[in-house]
């Protein structure tokens, strides 16, 4: 069979039936003899029908290695990566990268406050620094030296590192984190928190003398940073999502102007481009959700409209988070915090049971910046849970997994809202006091100055602002924009939490998905002539984007389900495969919904059929199945390329028959209708039809 034909079944069937001579009487006694028969005639026809995937929503659902999904419902290979650098299992997450002028790459990594170098000459990282419950956010380079921004409490601090000496630049004891430094002629600006400012710090001095605060902010944190040609300071906040413009005197004076007030409420990273564009991301964790922004779409633009399926359309799965294989449990994840934490509270203590350990019952968001907090309870069960993990030698269920990114999640949380660090007790909570060069003076709360509300939008957002101010909209997900860089021509956009790259044309402003990692988040970005580094989080790793195709990768379908044994027809495709490109279809079926539960079939080659060259590539091309008969089957195609060009798979469609099943009446319903009242000449009711309603001698059954 190579096309459905479609059939109408109906769940609910009625019939009227009309008096014969014997009136009422003469009515019941006929549906009494009607019914029977209704109930024990049987169906024997055929059930035709056909199972369609080709649109975004549809493709969506299924398992993407190397390919992508375009939001015009095409698979394609992806952009190809290569790891650069292999890290340890307690380095979870990577959060800034940086090179010197001798080609040595730095790593900033998590949850541990460590430093790598990766040499031209070294197969792997050599780790050069670590702080014991302290965090390392970022990192320059001035020439062959390495400054590095320790965040701590009453530690916190720029330190250097030339060779493998390192030695403290300068100290700010009143503020706990340093989010983000740039670095311009001999001075380093830094982006803190959680008292929002930025100070500016001169390199050829140290101690108090080298450092000077230039900009306090209302808002809790500076979160990023970026300087144009002219020596303009660029800052992005939390706390509504604000980005300033900060032209610096020569005397160290700053005057401020707020440039852009963005509809989301934190601006968690900026480019400054070479002609004075800037590029911000947004990153409120609240629009960042697994999936699309909106619904993927379920139509097929720009292509012939497909036949519908005899079935109704089945509601589109969720495409389940991927998991890291051997996670350590300390993992954080680089995100935004949720505007309400929430902390343990009357729940039973955690890890009972250490085959399914669990947490307390929270429900707060995942954030942008990692920070241990303490506390007894949870950190148990993550010492419990992550022995587990090592003596089991696997990695956590996705139950687990969920589990642990919100515990991890909550911690940040509490951190951005004011709550002490790991290595303070629990019962600290010291107000922030004014620190640099100023009088020490104590602040007020945060929340008198904010400005809290909800996104008028949903998603998150890359925004373009012109040298003439003008703002420019040029992508929305429901993503967290994490990094921005610019490589030849286009915008690079790294996300989280679904770890997908997206590249922007800058020219024609064309939106394209880039590669979708196995990682969740990818956290930073480093430009290069040879491509773009990408540091990922959950787990973590260091790629490169090298700006070609993959030359291998498939897309496997959900398992579609047809209610019962099915008989398989042919398969119809869609595809373009431009020379020397191709695509080969597998088919497997079972009877067992999970494959991995119980053996299904093998993987069977589906042979092209119909390989007409003068046909286009929107004909379909027939495809023969060779698959048993089962209740559930499943599609893998295989995308093979050549680095520079891809195939691309549009439509599968496949053809199956089920036997209908006996009918069987659940439901039956009987009643005769009722008139209305008749009205009399002046308008009211006459005496008659107060009475009661007219006789009506038909009867409406309905099954």
């Amino acid at each position: 069979m190579s096309q459905a034909m479609p059939t109408s079944h109906r769940s609910q069937r009625h019939l009227t039936l009309l008096p014969g001579a014997g009136g009422h009487r003469r009515t019941c006694g006929a549906w009494a003899l009607i019914v029977p028969l209704i109930l024990i005639t049987p169906t024997w026809a055929v059930r035709p029908a056909t199972w369609v995937i080709d649109t975004e929503a549809e493709f969506s659902t299924g398992t993407l290695e190397q390919t992508v999904v375009t939001d015009l419902g095409d698979v394609k290979l992806g952009m190809a990566t290569a790891e650069v650098a292999a890290l340890p299992e307690n380095a979870t997450l990577v959060f800034d990268l940086a090179r010197d002028s001798n080609g040595a790459l730095y790593l900033a990594t998590g949850p541990e406050a460590k430093v790598w170098r990766l040499g031209p000459a070294d197969e792997s990282p050599v780790e050069i620094l670590a702080h014991e419950r302290e965090q390392i956010f970022a990192v320059a380079v001035v020439n062959t030296a390495l400054l590095v921004a320790v965040s701590g409490d009453g530690t916190t601090r720029l330190e250097r590192i030339v060779g493998d000496t390192s030695q403290v630049i300068c100290t700010l004891p009143d503020t706990r984190y340093i989010w983000d430094v740039t670095v311009a002629d001999g001075h380093a600006y830094l982006a803190t928190g959680s008292d929002g400012k930025i100070f500016r710090v001169d390199l050829a001095r140290e101690g108090p003398d080298a450092l000077r605060e230039v900009f306090d902010a209302t808002q809790s944190n500076i979160l990023c940073l970026g300087m144009d040609a002219a020596g303009v300071l660029y800052a992005g906040t939390d706390d509504g999502g604000l980005l300033f413009r900060i032209d610096l005197g020569e005397d160290g004076t700053a005057s401020t102007f707020v440039l852009y007030d963005a509809d989301e409420p934190e601006i968690g990273t900026l480019h400054v481009s070479k002609d004075g564009t800037i590029y911000v991301g947004t990153a409120d964790a609240k629009q960042a959700k697994p999936g699309r922004l909106t619904a993927p779409s379920n139509q097929s633009p720009g292509r012939p409209v497909t036949p519908a399926s005899a079935e109704p359309a089945e509601p589109a799965e969720p495409v389940p988070p991927s998991h890291p294989s051997t996670p350590s449990p300390t993992t954080t994840d680089p995100v935004v915090p949720e505007a309400e934490p929430s902390a343990p509270d009357g729940n039973p203590p955690p890890g009972d049971d250490p085959e399914n350990p669990t947490m307390p019952e929270t429900d707060p968001g995942p954030t942008s910046r990692p920070h241990d907090m303490a506390d007894p309870q949870a950190d148990a069960w993550l010492e419990q849970t992550r022995l587990l993990w090592l003596a089991q030698k696997r990695g956590p269920t996705p139950e687990q997994f969920d589990t642990l990114r919100l515990e991890i999640s909550r911690r940040l949380t509490a951190a951005r809202e004011g709550a002490e660090m790991a290595a303070l007790e629990p019962t600290q909570a010291e107000a922030p006091v004014r620190g640099g060069s100023s009088p020490a003076t104590t602040r007020s709360s945060p929340d008198a100055t904010a400005k809290p509300r909800k996104p008028s939008k949903k998603g998150n957002a890359v925004y373009r602002i012109g040298p003439d101010g003008m703002v420019e909209e040029l992508m929305r997900e429901s993503v967290m924009v994490l990094h921005l860089a610019e490589h030849t021509g286009r915008l690079i956009v790294g996300t989280g939490n679904e770890g997908q790259v997206y590249q922007i044309d800058l020219d024609t402003l064309a939106r394209a998905l880039l590669v979708d990692l196995e990682a969740q988040q990818v956290t930073t970005l480093l430009a290069e002539p040879e491509g773009v580094l990408l540091g990922t989080a959950s787990p973590a790793a260091v790629l490169r984007l090298e700006g070609k195709y993959a030359t291998k990768g498939t897309f496997t379908s959900k398992v579609h389900d047809t209610g019962q044994v099915a008989l398989w027809g042919r398969l119809h495709l869609r595809a373009e495969t431009p020379a020397p490109t191709g695509i080969k279809l597998e088919l497997r079926s079972g009877n067992v919904k999970d494959p991995d539960q119980a053996a299904w079939s093998a993987w069977h080659a589906a042979p092209i059929l119909d390989v007409a060259p003068s046909r286009g590539p929107m004909t379909p091309r027939e495809l023969a199945v060779e698959v048993p008969p089962a209740r559930f089957i499943q599609f893998r195609a295989t995308l093979d390329g050549d680095s520079t060009s891809t195939p691309t798979l549009h439509h599968v469609q496949l053809a199956h028959v089920t036997a209908n099943q006996r009918p069987r009446i659940t439901e039956v319903k009987a009643g005769y209708g009722s008139a209305a009242p008749a009205k009399s000449a002046r308008g009211g009711s006459s005496a008659a039809a107060a009475v009661g309603p007219k006789h009506v001698a038909q009867l409406r059954i309905e099954w």
